[in-house]
């Protein structure tokens, strides 16, 4: 039987002791993740913690709904099994009280649903596969790629992970916020708080990139669970894109990891600059897909739009 049980209700540590047995893990499903980004989140439990799937619940103009995290983009149904069916994730969707009139999922990749009145988008993620070892993994950079680095190396630039997460946050906000232009003040607060959780998890990690000089040009935080290594965010001064810091950091994390991992996870984004971007350095993607129910009056509907 699947329940629906309150953030209090849960047990936290048999919680991510599942997600830490769960193939399709993700550091944004642990318990102590979910608690930062979201408090208060409730969650839809099979049996004995056989199978989960978190939930974001919201209120507005006195109606419930679910929503996707911030920060998160694939939750979805987690098991100890290498496969999910598709009708294990119907049964979690169908589970969903129907209090909940607008809900909105972003599936994990290893969720596919068969119901009709979910209406589904499939995003794409680029990845690379970490159990290659570091010269193969390298023999797929596009020639653009390589000369990035071939300048960086000429230019003695510097590697280490003193960096704070707040330096990589404000590097991304002055680098890529403006761009992006849907991040508050408080969103960049936040920002910094789960990176700082990841870290004292043990789940988080930072690079940044200096030249001689000692100047900041380019910092990055990954997240790394599950045998699964995340870009999470970073940024580059226009020194630092010139001088291909951002490609250095990356490629120093997939040289490190190859073969200690088993999956580069970019994280997708819409943004063509960050997609182009992600595929210097692979072909390889996948699909994951958000799920969405909307049973709002026409009048809200039409406040929505």
């Amino acid at each position: 039987m699947i329940r629906l049980l309150s953030n209090k209700e849960l047990d936290s540590a048999r919680w991510d002791a599942l997600l830490a047995a769960s193939p399709q893990g993700h550091y944004g499903a642990y318990s102590f993740f979910l608690d930062e980004v979201a408090p208060g989140w409730s969650a839809l439990v099979l049996g004995d913690y056989e199978a989960v799937m978190p939930l974001v619940t919201r209120s507005k103009y006195g109606f419930d709904y679910i929503c996707i995290p911030f920060f998160i983009n694939q939750l979805g149904v987690f098991t100890a099994l290498q496969r999910v069916s598709v009708e294990l994730v119907n049964a979690f969707l169908q589970a969903i009280p129907k209090r909940y009139k607008f809900v909105e999922l972003g599936l994990n990749a290893s969720n596919r649903v068969g119901l009709k009145d979910f209406v589904m988008q499939e995003r794409k993620c680029q990845y690379i596969d970490l159990t290659a070892d570091y010269k193969t993994i390298a023999a797929h950079y596009s020639s653009n790629l390589q000369r990035n680095l071939r300048k960086a190396e000429k230019q003695q630039l510097l590697l280490n992970n003193q960096c704070t997460p707040l330096e990589v946050v404000t590097l991304f906000k002055d680098s890529r916020g403006e761009a992006l232009g849907h991040f508050t003040e408080k969103e960049y607060v936040l920002l910094e708080s789960v990176m700082l959780v990841l870290q004292k998890a043990d789940m988080g990690f930072v690079r940044q990139c200096r030249n001689t000089d000692n100047e900041l040009l380019a910092a990055a935080f990954f997240a790394h669970s599950n045998g699964r290594i995340t870009y999470v965010k970073g940024g580059a001064t226009a020194k630092g894109r010139e001088a291909g810091a951002m490609h250095m950091i990356m490629d120093s994390v997939l040289r490190e990891f190859a073969g200690k991992a088993t999956t580069f996870d970019f994280d997708g984004s819409s943004v063509p600059s960050v997609e182009r971007f992600n595929r210097n350095f692979t072909e390889q993607e996948y699909v994951f897909v958000t799920a969405k129910r909307n049973a709002l009056p026409w009048w809200v509907r039409w406040m929505k739009s």
